[in-house]
């Protein structure tokens, strides 16, 4: 499909860094709510929706730099089993030891009183296929927003999400995040552990993100309920055994807005952006000192993050879009200060349900899918 740029601004009264290219491409197969990861061997790996909004089926594949997308393959072993209704739950994608292959995405719900199921499976390095989907919501219930997963080379996986636990009153105030964490590349997960049991309250429908540091350690972002009309974006990081939480930026609405966020470990801090009253905001949010910057005035939802090999940072977010309404996609490229580089881009051909992903190419190049 082709696309038009718009210019929507210049900075034009200092010179200006190095600018890294920057070009668009469609999903393959016409697919949504893309993922991806590019791992240091210069391969990409890619998940997205394909089919019944209601009953999606994930769909991977992969390519090197100048090459095409591989034939895909279907990682759920049931068939429908993902949903892309809404753009907050679909598949995450993470890699694990010697390449493994982690994909975790939110189910549907086989019956009114039947919980939605959190599925997960896995694909080692040069197998044919992914191994058998498996559920991993555990004593959990109520799962609504996107979850998230990330992984280690040293065989350390780490899913994330939030709900009820088994018995729990109904409601934001009482959601907790929950986390399972395989030491043995995803063949088991323990029981899960939670996060927040002293401070309960999580907004109901939207998505959270792990990642971890580059010390190894799980960094999560997720927008909390700490009342019906106070929903701040908080920062929870470990270190050791304990957790430790932090505000970022607060949003005051009375209502669930769907909102979801993008975690990016860079030169030993943390990268956040996320969504507040429409914009799209981002910080280095390890950083106490963090002060959040504001990148799109309004309309703009589910950002997306890469960062080039000389730190350049691209930030793409989708505007325009809502229920069963596509849009255009957005991005704005940054120095490490998070002070623009050069224009702010836009390229229409976001269809409904869909969002953006980006990974950055080769040394000066980054590439948004959409």
């Amino acid at each position: 499909m082709k696309f038009i740029l718009l210019t929507l601004g210049l900075l034009c009264c200092l010179p200006l860094p190095a600018q890294a290219s920057t070009r668009c491409e469609e999903v393959p197969e016409k697919g949504l709510q893309p993922e991806v990861v590019a791992s240091s061997d210069g391969t990409v790996h890619l998940v997205y929706l394909r089919g019944d909004p209601k009953a999606a089926e994930v769909r991977y594949t992969w390519r090197k730099a100048g090459e095409a997308w591989h034939p895909s393959l279907t990682v759920n072993t049931i068939a429908g089993s993902a949903i892309a209704i809404g753009t907050i739950r679909g598949p995450q994608l993470a890699l694990g030891k010697n390449g493994t292959v982690h994909v975790l995405w939110n189910g549907t719900a086989t019956g009114k009183l039947a919980p939605a199921p959190l599925w997960y499976a896995r694909k080692l390095a040069g197998a044919e296929g992914f191994a058998k989907q498996q559920d991993l919501l555990g004593e959990s219930v109520a799962l609504d927003g996107g979850a998230s997963l990330t992984a280690s080379e040293d065989g350390k996986v780490y899913v994330v999400w939030h709900g009820l636990a088994g018995g729990a009153i109904s409601g934001e105030k009482d959601r907790l995040i929950f986390l399972r964490t395989s030491l043995n590349d995803g063949v088991s997960f323990p029981p899960a552990e939670v996060i927040n049991r002293a401070t309960p309250g999580i907004c109901a429908c939207c998505s959270l993100r792990v990642a971890l540091s580059t010390t190894g350690e799980p960094n999560i972002l997720v927008r909390t309920a700490i009342s019906a009309d106070r929903r701040p974006m908080t920062l929870y990081v470990r270190s050791g055994q304990q957790w430790a939480s932090r505000e970022i930026d607060l949003w005051n609405i009375s209502a669930c807005p769907m909102s979801s966020a993008a975690l990016v470990a860079h030169d030993r801090k943390m990268l956040g952006a996320w969504e507040t009253a429409g914009q799209i905001r981002a910080a280095w949010i390890s950083e106490r000192g963090g002060v959040p910057i504001t990148l799109a005035a309004k309309n703009a939802k589910h950002p997306a993050m890469a960062v080039d090999q000389q730190g350049h940072i691209l930030i793409v977010w989708v505007e325009g879009t809502g229920w069963n309404r596509g849009g255009s996609v957005a991005w704005q490229e940054c120095d490490q200060e998070l002070k623009p580089i050069g224009p702010l881009g836009q390229a229409i051909g976001v269809p409904v349900w869909g969002k953006a992903a980006v990974y950055a190419e080769n040394q000066n190049e980054f590439v948004i899918l959409r």
